[in-house]
């Protein structure tokens, strides 16, 4: 899964990694490469309009709200939501 918010490149692959892309300088690579903090399989990731962080929603139905800035780690949480 992919998204894309004003100079962010998010990809979330089937293996729970995150990669994030700064799309002024796509030829570097990824800026940085994380796991995400869901326990299984990543089915959809999305940026925040306002580009301080993104949504990331796995295959149980578990949903984590994280940030780009380490100063706004201590916000990140999760929640299940109900189908």
């Amino acid at each position: 899964t992919m998204s894309v918010a004003a100079r962010h490149l998010l990809v979330g692959t089937s293996g729970r990694h995150i990669l994030h892309f700064d799309v002024r300088n796509l030829e570097s690579g990824p800026t940085t490469r994380q796991e995400s903090s869901l326990r299984h399989q990543t089915r959809v990731i999305r940026a925040y309009p306002d580009g301080t962080g993104f949504a990331v929603g796995s295959v149980e139905g578990r949903i984590a709200m994280e940030y780009f800035h380490p100063a706004q780690q201590e916000q990140k949480y999760a929640f299940k939501c109900h189908r």
